[in-house]
């Protein structure tokens, strides 16, 4: 039996989840740690989070110089091999994480990314290299 740091009730051990990184168990039973996963992955707190970043970025389109709403913005790798986790992970995860993105990508409208992944040579050549 295991007490939960959160709710204080003496649990069995099933009640934990297992750490993957070492040999060892969760502090907050299964349910106290999905409560509290639940509330920081919210649909309200990644928009916060990913207000900010955008903010932070320039808040218009790195090709077209459109200003959108926030959930019309993606986040493109300039080079695919930094790319380690997807974006939209990485934005509810720490500022390391979000500072590291800020540096390895560009801010693009949906639209814009689009057409950047469905064939590089669509994009007009005046755009090419118009954001370092």
């Amino acid at each position: 039996m295991t007490i939960c740091k959160d709710c204080k009730e003496d649990k069995p051990l099933s009640e934990f989840f297992k750490r993957t990184d070492h040999n060892s168990y969760r502090k907050e039973c299964k349910v106290c740690y999905n409560v509290r996963c639940s509330s920081y992955y919210s649909l309200e707190t990644r928009h916060l989070k990913k207000k900010k970043l955008v903010e932070e970025m320039g808040l218009v389109c790195s090709y077209c110089k459109g200003l959108f709403p926030v959930a019309a913005y993606d986040f493109h790798h300039l080079d695919p091999s930094t790319k380690t986790r997807d974006p939209s992970k990485i934005i509810i995860g720490g500022q390391k994480g979000r500072d590291k993105l800020k540096e390895d990508c560009i801010l693009l409208c949906a639209n814009c990314h689009r057409i950047e992944h469905a064939t590089y040579k669509l994009i007009p050549e005046d755009w090419k290299g118009t954001v370092k």
